[in-house]
């Protein structure tokens, strides 16, 4: 073979294969819309033809299955089955889907009650937050208050106006008796100095501890009547002028009788301790005791240096809208121990009573906190009285003399509902602890004698030009009202010691100037 024809021939294909350049111009450039229309027109028909062969299956397998149906029964129940079966999931995962809603619901709902619940419970919060500030404010500003006044009538006393001298050309002045007489009496007797803040600021304090005197039930049955008052002791006058020695004797003739003093001495108590000695009963106590001359007197109280220095000097003492004077005690002669009746243990409490032969419980709870009153007056005059009494067992005290108060015996003998017993037991149902003490001292098998006195006063005695200063002894629940003063609850106290008439008994005492005179000698001969 030739190569030209070979280069020939290749030539020849090469022309056949590619249009010829004049060609190609002739028939003008092809366009790239021309091209994107095939392409479509390409996908169409490609999507056609699978659509087809799938409704050709399907198709196919329905005739298929239809045959099978007419003539398989088997078939047909199978395929019955699946049917109600997917229809049965279906359902099924309905009533899960609604279970997961209703819980989501139920979720949220809690979530939005526990929320209201949390901004009620914060609003309340806030609301006795600023009830309590504005009650602390309002007592604030009434003791301030009534300092003040008490301040500029103790001024007024001891600077009088010239006008106000008798004898000066001024009008006389007139008896206190008439004054007291003419001041407002409460339900307990108690003349008031200005109740009336006090029982606006905590009234709402009183009420919730008001319900809790109604939780013990009161038996008809029970009930005893009203003894009557058996008389009046009157009181030696200028007792501040009398010497250790009278003191002393007046106290021996009162133990055993006239004619055997010296008998009454060899066996009276040497050393007393005086619980609460730095309350305002228990300092008169002591006060009293140490002028005595041959008896140890021992004071009991929480802090001795605190205590020495409260005793050492004068103060205005308030008690809610209450304003006492509280004098300054001589404590020469006196020995302070600590002693706590809330904190120590009773062989604490033991230590500190080895050694002594008489004990005067004088203590008793100070309303500070106006919600924990009742926790109060449980753990100071009912557990504090027990753990005493418990302590003097322990370390041989042989005479316990507990100040307690009038009608904390009130719901046996019908003073339930009475006024003087709701308004005292309000404050932490003082009178029911006091009562439960008591009960635990009378059967303990010490020698004791509890003294009832009703409202306490600081003031001296009343004195009535006619019948001069008077207090009432009497029988253990016979009175309901009354007050009488610290002066005399601490001389009774001092007298049940070394009284042997006053073993194992109950008296009660107020001030009264109607009832018949007594002499000492006759107070615990009831």
């Amino acid at each position: 073979m030739r190569i030209d024809h070979v280069v020939g021939d290749t030539a020849a294909k090469q022309k056949w294969l590619r249009p010829d350049k004049r060609q190609s111009e002739a028939l003008g450039p092809v366009s790239d819309k021309s091209v994107t229309t095939s392409t479509t027109d390409t996908t169409r028909n490609i999507i056609l033809s699978i659509i087809t062969i799938v409704a050709f299956i399907i198709v196919t397998i329905c005739i298929i299955t239809f045959i099978l149906i007419i003539t398989f029964p088997l078939a047909q129940a199978l395929l019955i089955t699946i049917f109600f079966t997917t229809i049965a999931v279906i359902d099924f995962i309905d009533i899960i889907v609604r279970i997961m809603v209703m819980v989501m619901v139920t979720i949220i709902i809690i979530i939005i009650i526990i929320t209201a619940i949390v901004i009620i419970v914060l609003i309340v919060v806030i609301i006795t937050a600023i009830l309590v500030v504005m009650i602390s404010v309002a007592f604030i500003i009434i003791s301030s208050s009534t300092v003040i006044l008490s301040n500029l009538h103790l001024t007024r006393q001891a600077y009088p106006q010239p006008n106000e001298l008798p004898g000066q050309g001024g009008v006389p002045t007139r008896p206190r008796s008439l004054d007291r007489a003419r001041r407002p009496v409460d339900s307990m007797g108690l003349h008031r100095r200005s109740s009336s803040p006090l029982l606006v600021g905590i009234g709402v304090v009183l009420l919730w501890q008001t319900w809790q005197s109604q939780q013990h039930v009161f038996l008809a049955e029970r009930a005893q009547p009203r003894l009557e008052r058996t008389g009046v002791v009157p009181d030696c006058q200028g007792r501040e002028k009398e010497s250790q020695l009278c003191r002393r004797n007046m106290f021996m003739v009162l133990a055993a009788g006239a004619g055997q003093a010296e008998s009454a001495q060899a066996a009276s108590p040497k050393t007393i301790l005086v619980a609460g000695a730095t309350g305002q009963t228990g300092r008169r106590i002591i006060e009293r005791l140490a002028k005595m001359g041959d008896v140890s007197v021992i004071g009991g109280v929480r802090d001795t240096a605190k205590a020495e220095k409260e005793l050492g000097k004068s103060s205005i003492a308030i008690r809610g809208a209450m304003v006492d004077e509280v004098k300054a005690v001589d404590t020469k002669g006196v020995s302070l121990k600590p002693l706590d009746v809330t904190k120590d243990s009773v062989d604490k409490l033991a230590e500190t009573l080895v050694g002594c032969n008489a004990l005067i419980i004088a203590t008793g709870f100070v309303p500070s906190n106006p919600f924990a009153m009742g926790a109060e007056a449980h753990a100071v005059d009912n557990l504090g009285t027990k753990a005493l009494v418990d302590a003097a067992k322990k370390s041989g005290v042989s005479k316990i003399v507990l100040v307690s108060s009038i009608l904390t015996n009130g719901r046996a003998w019908g003073q339930e509902n009475s006024p003087g017993f709701q308004v005292t037991n309000a404050f932490g149902n003082v009178l029911d602890e006091k009562l439960e003490a008591e009960k635990y001292l009378r059967a303990s098998g010490i020698d004791y004698t509890i003294v009832r006195p009703g409202g306490l006063k600081s003031a001296a005695p009343e004195t009535n030009l006619l019948l001069g200063i008077h207090e009432f002894v009497g029988k253990e629940d016979t009175l309901n009202s009354g007050e009488v003063s610290r002066d005399l609850v601490a001389d009774v106290s001092i007298a049940a010691v070394f009284d042997g008439k006053a073993s194992n008994k109950v008296v009660e005492i107020i001030e009264d100037d109607k009832a018949k005179s007594l002499s000492q000698s006759e107070w615990f001969v009831l």
